[in-house]
């Protein structure tokens, strides 16, 4: 997993399989992520180091998954005056 930080927001990268098709789409790694990781593991850090361990996920940013950064617990929620 890669913690990547581009214009004051940090996202994470998860590593991408070798078997991965640029075919396989998007939307599916979504609910791949959704269902094992986001619900069940409850956004967490763990569960990002999780997924990379299985190698469930595209190199896929969080912000298009559709999920605030700091709900994993990997950065920390921007103050409102930042």
């Amino acid at each position: 997993m890669k913690i990547v930080k581009k214009d004051d927001i940090t996202y994470a990268m998860v590593v991408l399989p070798k078997w991965w098709s640029p075919r396989i789409p998007v939307i599916l790694v979504r609910k791949l992520l959704i269902r094992y990781v986001l619900k069940e593991w409850m956004l967490t850090e763990r569960a990002w180091k999780w997924a990379a361990r299985r190698q469930i996920c595209d190199s896929v940013l969080l912000h298009m998954l559709g999920a605030p950064v700091w709900l994993t617990g990997i950065s920390r929620p921007p103050k409102e005056n930042e």
